[in-house]
């Protein structure tokens, strides 16, 4: 009897988990840096607690280019970000009176929020590999480009304003308020050109062969 039970408690165990085997809890970022992974756990060295192992089981994302394309656009990414940073900073430190205007500063100082988050998905683009996880591709082009997005946005409405605010005031033109302008523009420019570049690469999704190990719980 009890080992007839024991059996019936183990298939319901067996039952309950493979219901339950795709709904790992964990936090938000947790979930959204290892989509697409399984882990485990297994005994620890010592033998006591354990540890948690994770393999990928989810299909890959790859960009339909040859490598040579692949690599050249990495080395584009990079030129194109040093490039507006750069022009940014140059229109931004000029002693234009245009700089000086509140409305006009402050929509600078916010467009930065947006560039500094795509500084940061610019360097998982940089670094990401040939196939591509699901959080990997997720932080290397979607990110990317919603953040390039947002900030060329909120760049050309600093360049709207300073070149408004400039013909308002034409009579009283200096070489600074064309630094000042140019700089934003340029910035504006090459950021959008980040945007158009990854919006228009093509990316196909490449089967993984790995299979989720049993005892193990897919992360979603």
């Amino acid at each position: 009897m009890g080992k007839w039970s024991e059996n019936i408690w183990k298939k319901i165990n067996e039952y309950e988990r493979d219901e339950t085997k795709n709904r790992i809890s964990h936090s938000t970022s947790y979930h959204s840096h290892f989509q697409g992974f399984s882990e485990r756990k297994v005994p620890g060295k010592s033998g006591k607690g354990y540890l948690i192992k994770r393999i990928y089981t989810a299909d890959y994302y790859k960009y339909h280019e040859t490598n040579f394309i692949w690599q050249l656009k990495k080395i584009c990414y990079l030129l194109l970000l040093i490039g507006a940073v750069t022009a940014l900073i140059m229109g931004g430190i000029s002693s234009s009176d245009l700089n000086s205007i509140r409305f006009i500063g402050v929509t600078q100082v916010l467009a930065w929020i947006p560039i500094i988050y795509l500084v940061y998905n610019m360097i998982f683009q940089l670094l990401a590999h040939r196939m591509m996880t699901i959080g990997d591709y997720t932080v290397a082009s979607l990110h990317l480009k919603s953040g390039a997005l947002v900030s060329g946005i909120y760049t050309s409405v600093a360049t709207t304003f300073l070149t408004v605010e400039k013909l308002l005031k034409y009579y009283d033109f200096r070489s600074e308020d064309l630094q000042a302008i140019i700089g934003e523009l340029i910035g504006t420019i090459l950021i959008f050109l980040i945007f158009f570049i990854e919006n228009s690469r093509n990316v196909e999704r490449v089967k993984n062969h790995t299979e989720v190990p049993y005892d193990a719980n897919e992360i979603w």
